[in-house]
C-alpha cells in the first residue's frame, strides 16, 4: 500500500513539472537585420515559474550548439555557414528550454519562430549637429548611407512611427519638438535606417536636447563710475511666460528679487564681486518657468560685461539747438577740470564711426552733415566721451536740427498804393527740390500758399493780412520739400515789408482868400504852400486824406473830381474863377459849408464877446463902490 502511494505522488510530481514545460517561450531577436560583419543577439524568454537548465536554439530542424544559455550572440557569417545560405539570406530561428528534475529532464515546445534578415547593406551613420538647441535654434540631421538614395527614416526615441525625410535636413528646435510631441527641454534619442530593397540596419544612436530659449542680458550703460547705476533686463522670449528671474555674478546670485529688470550701483557690484576701482564685471542671467508644480530653469544667458572707471562723464552743450547748412553751430564736450583732455570722441547717431576732434569746436550744418554722410531736414542726436587711460562714460545726450536753407524774400515795390501792385520772390535754394512756397504774415501769424514768385494787388494782400489801409505788412516766406516719402518745411525768411499807402492825386487850384488853419484841420490838409509869394490867395494842396463831397465840388466850382471805389482818396484838376465866396472845403462827414466872410463874422463875434466879459465884472465891481458911497 506504501508503494502504491508513493508511485502515485511521483506520478502527480513528475506530472506537474511536466505540465510548468509545457509553456513555449518567447524569442527575440537583435537586430532583426543584420549585414555579414553584424551580429544577432537571440534571447529565449522562459516562464519565470519554472527552474530551467538550459536553452536550445535552431535554424529549420538544425540546432545551434552554442552552449545552453538562454541568451546567445550569433554572427551573420555564422548563420549563413550553419543555414548554408548566401547573400541576401532571411533565416529563421527558434528556441527551447528543458527543465530537470534528478534524471528527469522535460522539454519545452518550440517558441515562435523569428527572422533574422542578412544583407550586404551596410547601416548609415548618423551626425547632428549640434547637440544641444533651442526652440529657435537650429539642428542638421545627416543620415549618412552608402547607396543612392535621398530618403531616409528616423526614429526618436518615445515616438513608434519612423519619421520620413530628405537624409539631410534642417530642422528647429520647435519642428524637432513637433515630431516628438514632446516639450522643452527635453533629450530625445534619434536613429535612422534606409531602404534599398531591403531596411538598412539602423544607424548609430544620437542623443538631441532641445532647451528651453537662452536669455538675453542688456546692461544700460556698460560704462559706470562708482557712484553710478546700471540697470540689468534680463530679455526672455515671448513665447514663454516667466514666473521669476534671476542674476549672477560668477557663481553668486544677486538676491535683488524676482524681477527681470534689477537696477545696482557701482558700489553695489564692486561689493558683490569682491573688486576695487578700476573692475569689469560679468554678469549672466536666467528664468525660471513654472507649469502648474513643475518648475524649469533656462540656461544661462551670454555674459555682459559692466565697466566700473573712476572717470566722470563730460558735459555737452550744443549752441544753438536748430540751424541750417549755412549757419554754425558749437559744440563743447566738457570734460572734468581734474583730466587733461583736447580731444574727445563724437557719437552721432546714425553713423558708427566715433568722430576724433577737439572738445570745443565750432561746424558749419554743411560740415556737421558730412559727418554723419546724411542731408538735411534731419535731426541728428549727439553724445560724446574721452579717453584717459580708460574710455569714459557717454555724456548726456543733445539733439541738433539742422533745416534746409533759409529762403531770401524780395518785395518790388516795397511802398505802393491801393491800386499798385506788388511782385513778392520767395527765392530758392538751387540745391533742393521745392514742392510749395508760402507767403506768412506776421500779425496775423497764418500763411498762405502762392508761386514762389507772384503778382499781388495792394487789394488782395490787405486781405490776406487782415488789414486796412494806410496799413504796414510784415511778411516772410518759406517752402516745403519733399525728402523720403514726407513734407519738410523750411526756415522762415528775414520779414520784408509792404507799405500801402492811401491814393491821393490832387491838381492845383486857386482861391482868392486864404484857407483858415480850422478849415485845414478839418478838412485834413496836411500840407499846401504858395505858387507866388505875392500872391496871398494861391494855394497849392499837396494831400488830403477825406474825399471832396460834391457840394464842396460845386461850391468851389471844381469842374471834375473823381474819387476811386475802393479807396477814400481822390484827384482834381481844371479849377478855375475862385471868388471870396468860394474859398469853402467842407467836412464829408457832415457837409457843413464854411465860407471866409462866416468866419470874418464868427471872429469878430467872439472878440465881441471876449470884451463884454472882461469889460463886465469892472462895471459891477464899479457900481457896487458908488453905492457903498451912498450910503456913507
Amino acid at each position: 500500500m506504501a508503494r502504491v502511494l508513493l508511485f502515485v505522488i511521483l506520478l502527480y510530481y513528475f506530472h506537474g513539472i511536466k505540465a510548468q514545460a509545457s509553456v513555449p517561450p518567447i524569442l527575440s531577436v537583435s537586430p532583426p537585420a543584420i549585414t555579414e560583419t553584424d551580429s544577432v543577439t537571440l534571447s529565449c524568454q522562459t516562464p519565470s515559474s519554472v527552474s530551467v537548465s538550459q536553452c536550445d536554439f535552431y535554424t529549420a530542424s538544425q540546432k545551434l550548439s552554442k552552449g545552453s544559455s538562454c541568451v546567445q550572440t550569433l554572427t551573420a557569417t555564422e548563420l549563413l555557414k550553419i543555414t548554408q545560405k548566401s547573400l541576401p539570406a532571411a533565416v529563421e530561428v527558434r528556441c527551447s528550454y528543458t527543465v530537470q528534475t534528478y534524471t528527469f529532464k522535460f522539454t519545452s515546445p518550440d517558441s515562435e519562430p523569428s527572422t533574422i534578415n542578412i544583407n550586404n547593406l551596410r547601416p548609415p551613420k548618423l551626425t547632428v549637429s549640434p547637440l544641444m538647441i533651442t526652440e529657435t535654434d537650429s539642428v542638421t540631421l545627416n543620415c549618412q548611407n552608402p547607396l543612392p538614395v535621398s530618403q531616409c527614416y528616423f526614429i526618436i526615441s518615445g515616438d513608434k512611427t519612423a519619421k520620413t525625410a530628405s537624409c539631410l535636413q534642417t530642422l528647429t528646435g520647435s519642428e524637432f519638438l513637433s515630431w516628438t510631441r514632446q516639450r522643452s527641454p527635453v533629450t530625445v534619442e534619434l536613429t535612422c535606417y534606409y531602404l534599398y530593397i531591403y531596411k538598412s540596419p539602423l544607424s548609430n544612436m544620437s542623443p538631441v536636447t532641445i532647451q528651453i530659449p537662452w536669455p538675453e542680458i542688456n546692461v544700460h550703460p556698460p560704462l559706470i563710475t562708482e557712484t553710478d547705476s546700471v540697470t540689468l533686463s534680463c530679455q526672455t522670449p515671448s513665447s514663454v511666460s516667466v514666473s521669476q528671474c534671476d542674476f549672477y555674478i560668477a557663481s553668486q546670485k544677486l538676491s535683488k528679487g524676482s524681477s527681470c529688470v534689477q537696477t545696482l550701483t557701482g558700489t553695489e557690484l564692486l561689493k558683490i564681486a569682491q573688486n576695487s576701482l578700476p573692475a569689469e564685471v560679468e554678469v549672466r542671467c536666467s528664468y525660471t518657468l513654472q507649469t502648474y508644480t513643475f518648475k524649469r530653469t533656462s540656461p544661462d544667458s551670454e555674459p555682459s560685461t559692466i565697466n566700473i572707471i573712476d572717470l566722470h562723464p563730460p558735459k555737452l552743450t550744443v549752441s544753438p539747438l536748430m540751424i541750417t547748412e549755412t549757419e554754425s553751430v558749437t559744440v563743447n564736450c566738457q570734460t572734468p577740470s581734474s583730466v587733461p583732455v583736447s580731444q574727445c570722441y563724437f557719437i552721432i547717431s546714425g553713423d558708427k564711426t566715433d568722430k576724433a576732434a577737439p572738445c570745443l569746436q565750432t561746424l558749419t550744418g554743411s560740415e556737421f552733415l558730412s559727418w554723419t554722410r546724411q542731408s538735411s531736414p534731419v535731426t541728428l542726436e549727439m553724445t560724446c566721451y574721452y579717453l584717459n587711460i580708460q574710455k569714459s562714460p557717454v555724456s548726456n545726450m543733445t539733439p541738433i536740427i539742422i533745416q534746409t536753407p533759409r529762403p531770401e524774400l524780395t518785395v518790388n515795390p516795397a511802398v505802393i498804393t491801393e491800386t499798385d501792385s506788388v511782385t513778392v520772390n520767395c527765392q530758392t535754394p538751387s540745391s533742393v527740390s521745392v514742392t510749395q512756397c508760402f507767403l506768412y504774415f506776421m500779425r496775423r501769424r497764418k500763411s498762405t500758399s502762392i508761386s514762389c514768385q507772384q503778382t499781388l494787388t495792394a487789394t488782395e494782400i490787405i486781405f490776406m493780412a487782415q488789414q486796412s489801409s494806410p496799413a504796414e505788412v510784415q511778411v516772410a516766406c518759406f517752402y516745403m520739400t519733399e525728402r523720403k516719402g514726407g513734407q519738410y518745411q523750411s526756415p522762415h525768411s528775414i520779414i520784408s515789408s509792404i507799405s500801402i499807402q492811401y491814393l491821393t492825386t490832387l491838381s492845383t487850384f486857386t482861391t482868392s482868400a486864404p484857407i483858415s488853419m480850422k478849415d485845414q484841420r478839418r478838412n485834413r490838409i496836411t500840407g499846401f504852400k504858395k505858387r507866388n509869394p505875392s500872391d496871398l490867395n494861391t494855394l497849392r494842396i499837396f494831400t488830403t486824406s477825406t474825399p471832396i463831397s460834391i457840394k464842396i465840388q460845386r461850391r468851389n466850382r471844381i469842374t471834375e473830381a473823381a474819387s476811386p471805389s475802393f479807396v477814400p482818396g481822390v484827384t482834381l484838376t481844371a479849377v478855375s474863377n475862385f471868388t471870396a465866396g468860394d474859398t469853402t472845403l467842407t467836412d464829408p462827414a457832415t457837409d457843413d459849408g464854411m465860407t471866409a466872410s462866416k468866419i470874418i463874422w464868427i471872429i469878430g463875434a467872439v472878440v465881441t464877446v471876449d470884451v463884454l466879459l472882461l469889460v463886465l465884472p469892472l462895471l459891477l465891481t464899479q457900481t457896487g463902490i458908488v453905492k457903498c458911497g451912498s450910503k456913507i
